[in-house]
């Protein structure tokens, strides 16, 4: 296990590649990010909507957040671009000016819209067109779900996906301090299953859930997802991933990362 500022120097370099990846490399990652977060949604509501019908709400909260996490270890394991991750990881660069800021603004951005598109297609082309969410009890649960998701008031989203992104974040940091697989397997899972079981908001996890359940029949417009949820659960990801990891992390550890870089350069020259 790395020590907290051996995890931030992880974080520095993880966050130089991604934003300094080529462009189509950022686009094409961010996509299989929607797609995997997307997929653990899947597996989550097909025991959710089972054991909401047999045994209550409250186990199927715990069933669903015990499996939903498959998504985020995926991205984790295959070093995609997920939204919320990169709202801790682009603060060093941000806060130093250690690479550009239009690029690291940019790489942000891409990451979200790229996210939803993966989100469309496993939304589109999996869940609907496979038929995996128009049997029930799943398609009224998907229903119920996207509904519920756009009644909270705009505050209320908002704390919510401050929450989740807080896990989340803590999750992605606990990943880069492991370091074997099953470390890191734990590291995620743990914080991902509080904050779905508690009922957290997640902005790419809302793309697959509220879109599926609009394809299946849910009264909810366009407006209302992007507008009663999308937007504040959006801005709380971010801020939570930005302030609560990221800034934080930058305060505790950046100026003993800075002196060690300083320090390895001055050896390194002849």
């Amino acid at each position: 296990m790395s020590s907290p500022a051996e995890t931030y120097a992880t974080m520095v370099e993880v966050a130089r590649q991604k934003v300094m990846a080529p462009w189509h490399v950022q686009a094409l990652q961010g996509v299989m990010a929607g797609c995997y977060v997307a997929l653990g949604g899947l597996l989550a509501v097909t025991f959710e909507a089972g054991f909401d019908e047999a045994a209550g709400r409250t186990l199927g909260m715990l069933v669903g957040g015990a499996v939903f996490p498959m998504g985020l270890i995926a991205v984790v394991f295959t070093g995609a671009n997920l939204f919320t991750g990169n709202c801790m990881y682009i603060v060093p660069a941000l806060l130093n000016g250690s690479l550009p800021r239009a690029r690291v603004v940019a790489f942000l951005v891409l990451s979200w819209f790229t996210n939803f598109t993966g989100c469309l297609l496993v939304d589109y082309i999996i869940s609907f067109q496979g038929e995996w969410v128009q049997q029930e009890p799943v398609a009224s649960w998907m229903r119920s779900v996207a509904a519920g998701k756009v009644s909270h008031s705009w505050l209320t989203t908002f704390v919510r996906g401050i929450g989740a992104n807080w896990l989340v974040c803590l999750a992605m940091w606990q990943a880069l301090a492991a370091k074997d697989g099953v470390s890191k397997i734990l590291g995620v899972w743990f914080p991902v299953f509080a904050f779905t079981a508690l009922g957290f908001e997640h902005s790419i996890a809302n793309m697959f859930y509220i879109v599926t359940g609009m394809q299946v029949g849910a009264d909810v417009s366009f407006l209302q997802f992007m507008m009663n949820n999308e937007v504040p659960v959006t801005l709380g990801n971010f801020l939570a991933g930005f302030l609560c990891l990221g800034v934080v992390a930058w305060l505790s550890y950046d100026a003993r990362f800075q002196a060690t870089s300083k320090d390895k350069l001055l050896e390194a020259e002849p």
